[in-house]
């Protein structure tokens, strides 16, 4: 006869409710009895999505839950909330009060789709309540574009370790100023503004001013110049994750002195001319030897799916191939002598995912040989070597077929 769920010891149901995803699974553990309830509501409301509305509908009518509503009904509940993402269309004067009480709140996303950009006034709102809560990671991503107001109070924001400000445009202003004063405390800095990538190239110098405060940072994501991101890794001792993208706009000039940075996790997003040059950009990145261990090549440009160059497999090889475990290679096709290399020259490589140019490369195993196949002359082909697995994509595949992001 299985065990009533109120003998269940609280330790136990601790160790399960940890490991539920789904917000409907973790409210219906509330449901069971009191103990599974004192331990699913601190999971529950450890993260709130508010950007997605929750929708109760009855016979009646059709309501909309939001979860600042029960904390203002509960506020002991707010103690439990590390982290929102907040949508500027579902905003209220009266929820607010309901952000004062999350007191252990540490990290806090915003975002805003709405055209019209009249939502300024309550974004510093928010500002200055996460201020006094004292969050340490701020995410802000705002379609329209980040007005003077807005930047101008993100600009006194301080005491932070992570921020990511992704936007269409932003106003000018003095970022070395901003950098040298916040500088010093951030570890993690997401800069994506589409108008600052056009407008880098004819000032490359500011690129490298912004970030040379920011000497603690270990993750950075960017879209800057291409020639600047070497420039910008002499700044940066301990870097370690890098995400940028790459334009070929002409010759790429190769930095004079070797970038202090020792990544370990570098994702290149190829925007113009299907990667020429890019094999020599990658290895003057991360030219330390053995330091790699997953490199990430999304190739997003117009001409479609290019080829690695042959050469480039076997020199980063000898640069990393003790320590690669992970390669991706999107939308990228490789050749048999490619391939020979990565079979052999990385001895530790345990994902990887790209195009071969040979069709039935590496042969289908016997159990995925119902699988129907897209394309006869690029089947997707699945095979298991000792412990480390490899997929490749068919030639018109999209969606990446592991994680966009390295495994920690």
């Amino acid at each position: 006869m299985p065990p009533s769920p109120s003998t269940i010891p609280a330790d136990v149901v601790r160790c399960v409710v940890q490991f539920l995803l789904c917000r409907k699974d973790l409210y219906s553990c509330t449901l069971v009895n009191h103990i599974f309830c004192d331990v699913s509501i601190p999971v529950l409301y450890r993260t709130l999505d508010i950007r997605i509305p929750i929708v109760k509908r009855s016979e009646s009518r059709i309501q909309v839950l939001h979860p600042f509503d029960t904390i203002l009904q509960k506020p002991s509940y707010g103690k439990y909330v590390r982290k929102i993402l907040q949508c500027a269309r579902h905003f209220s004067t009266e929820r607010l009060e309901a952000l004062r009480l999350c007191h252990n709140l540490r990290s806090f996303s915003w975002t805003d789709n709405c055209s019209l950009g009249d939502t300024d006034t309550v974004f510093c709102v928010y500002l200055d309540i996460l201020q006094d809560i004292g969050i340490n990671e701020l995410h802000v991503k705002v379609s329209s574009g980040i007005s003077s107001c807005m930047w101008t109070r993100l600009m006194r924001f301080h005491g932070i370790s992570s921020l990511g400000v992704t936007s269409s445009q932003l106003p000018a202003s003095d970022l070395d100023a901003w950098s040298a004063r916040v500088g010093s405390a951030l570890t993690m800095l997401d800069f994506s503004i589409s108008s600052e990538a056009a407008r880098y190239p004819q000032c490359k110098s500011s690129t490298s001013l912004f970030l040379r405060h920011m000497i603690h940072l270990r993750s950075l994501r960017l879209d800057a110049p291409t020639s600047s991101i070497p420039d910008i890794l002499c700044y940066l001792p301990h870097l370690t994750t890098l995400d940028v993208r790459y334009r070929t706009l002409g010759q790429t000039t190769m930095p004079l002195t070797q970038p202090l940075a020792r990544l370990q996790h570098l994702t290149i997003h190829v925007i113009q001319d299907g990667g020429v040059g890019l094999g020599d950009w990658i290895l003057a990145l991360a030219p330390h030897h053995n330091s790699l261990h997953s490199l990430t090549i999304h190739n997003r440009a117009p001409q479609g799916n290019a080829t690695v160059p042959p050469n480039f497999m076997q020199r980063l090889a000898q640069l990393h191939g003790h320590s690669l475990r992970q390669l991706f290679l999107y939308n990228l096709a490789l050749g048999s002598d490619g391939v020979r290399v990565l079979f052999t020259a990385f001895g530790r490589l345990d994902a990887l995912s790209f195009i071969p140019l040979v069709p039935n490369l590496v042969r289908r195993p016997e159990s995925c040989s119902s699988r129907p196949q897209a394309d006869h002359r690029t089947p997707f082909i699945a095979s298991h070597i000792g412990r480390r697995a490899f997929r490749m994509q068919p030639e018109d595949a999209h969606d990446p077929i592991f994680p966009r992001h390295p495994v920690k």
